[in-house]
């Protein structure tokens, strides 16, 4: 599996990949399994905020998909990216 340009993760618009993230997490069942492990490893790390646990683990998966889109699984690049965007406190979730 190809990856993406990273340059182009670096250079993203930080608002536009959030609401990306968002739409995909309505329509992402957690159908990728490394996702989907991932996340069930992670659920209690994550803030609630008044999301379902379901909901919780749409958009955790939905953040582990895009960011497996730039780099490989195990790396310190894909940790910081998940990182990054569970920080974000516009999340609702």
């Amino acid at each position: 599996f190809k990856k993406l340009d990273e340059a182009e993760y670096t250079s993203r618009n930080i608002d536009n990949t959030r609401d990306k993230i968002i739409s995909m997490s309505k329509e992402n069942m957690c159908i990728n399994d490394i996702s989907s492990k991932y996340c069930d490893y992670m659920k209690d790390k994550i803030s609630s905020g008044n999301c379902s646990n379901n909901e919780r683990k749409q958009l955790c998966c939905s953040i582990s998909d895009y960011c497996l889109n730039y780099f490989d699984y195990n790396s310190n690049k894909y940790y910081d990216c998940t990182k990054k965007e569970f920080s974000d406190p516009l999340y609702k979730c």
